[in-house]
């Protein structure tokens, strides 16, 4: 099913491109949740005479989704993590690298948990560890983590944060793969910076049915 995309998607495409997906996919999750619209030919009539002032609202968010990017980039975070033989209690986590390192070292820089992709996934052993923070499919930074070992059993508080931290990413969700399903996959965090657009209500296939729609900014996109 081919549908118009009225948000930045992380890994599907941006604001304004025509995309094929499952139609399931389209119908229980991208349309209802107003991330795009049906390719109707009424749609499409509709998408031009929105796009213009849309498309100022996005330029906005990814100027400071860049800034955000830039601050990034390149950067290296490291945290001390029990461990025995170099094997972690518990796991590094996306949750992990937000709130542990990232957050603690830059405050003000808004990145969320749905946002961290760890190249080699969670992390279970000291070391060092690419990984990148993804806010749409073409503004992204990569920076480095390093995992330092303790060794010792006097750091309970901190096997506490591991421990709970892999409770919170069990619960939190990201935007589901395009697959043909009836059901979108669960998807973690959601990200404050990511997305630029939402419809107040989603249209139909009529043409007059979409002359009260209104378009704003969206403040976060449900990841990968």
């Amino acid at each position: 099913m081919e549908v118009i995309l009225i948000k930045d998607l992380k890994r599907k495409g941006t604001f304004g491109d025509t995309i094929d997906v499952a139609t399931g996919y389209a119908v229980n999750y991208l349309i209802p949740n107003g991330f795009a619209l049906s390719a109707s030919d009424a749609n499409k009539k509709l998408f031009d005479q929105m796009k213009d002032k849309a498309l100022a609202n996005v330029t906005e968010q990814r100027s400071q989704l860049k800034d955000t990017a830039k601050n990034l980039e390149g950067k290296s975070f490291t945290m001390v993590a029990l461990s025995r033989d170099g094997k972690l209690y518990g796991s590094i986590t996306p949750s992990v690298i937000v709130n542990q390192m990232i957050r603690k070292e830059l405050p003000d820089v808004a990145v969320n948990a749905s946002d961290v992709i760890i190249d080699d996934g969670n992390i279970k052993y000291v070391g060092t560890y690419q990984c990148r923070a993804q806010f749409t499919k073409d503004i992204f930074a990569t920076f480095t983590i390093v995992i330092e070992s303790d060794e010792s059993d006097e750091q309970p508080e901190l096997l506490e944060a591991i421990i709970e931290s892999e409770h919170l990413d069990e619960s939190e969700t990201d935007e589901p793969e395009d697959e043909e399903t009836d059901e979108p996959e669960d998807s973690v965090l959601q990200s404050d910076s990511d997305e630029t657009l939402v419809t107040d209500a989603q249209p139909d296939n009529d043409a007059d049915a979409h002359a009260d729609i209104e378009l704003a900014v969206s403040d976060s996109e449900p990841t990968e």
